[in-house]
């Protein structure tokens, strides 16, 4: 029986993105701090973003601290030998061909909160503000969603 292997994510860069071109296709990759929990129960696991192709020259300007949104990666353990010999784990969310990826800039979500109101007919206007803020890159495209 086949089976899938998606992840949807977001999680906070914990370092600059690091952009490159391999052939003639780019990839980025970001350090991310994915913390599950809450309170003195939170805890802090980390893994890399590898983000290929299109997706990648977006998410090149991302840094430390910026969110990170990961859909339909494909979750990859890496093992290796460390210098010591030491055996070692590397978690990896990769975005291929049908991934998609995007950041917003660190603090952005908090100002959209505090410039909110209330809109003419009863109905919280953050959303839609926050959706039409978020979509855009700095230095890339208008993302499609």
């Amino acid at each position: 029986m086949p089976t899938i292997n998606s992840c949807n994510i977001a999680a906070h860069a914990g370092s600059d993105a690091k952009y490159k071109e391999v052939g003639e296709t780019f990839v980025t990759e970001i350090n991310i701090a994915i913390t599950s929990g809450w309170g003195d129960r939170a805890k802090t696991a980390w893994a890399t973003a590898v983000i290929w192709g299109k997706p990648a020259q977006w998410m090149a300007s991302c840094g430390k601290g910026d969110l990170v949104v990961i859909n339909n990666a494909e979750f990859i353990v890496d093992e290796y030998k460390n210098k010591d010999g030491e055996e070692r784990r590397a978690h990896k969310f990769v975005v291929g061909r049908n991934g998609t990826a995007f950041y917003v800039k660190k603090g952005h979500f908090k100002e959209q909160m505090a410039d909110s109101h209330v809109g003419e007919h009863g109905q919280d206007d953050r959303r839609t503000e926050r959706t039409s803020d978020a979509m855009s890159v700095d230095n890339g495209p208008e993302l499609p969603f």
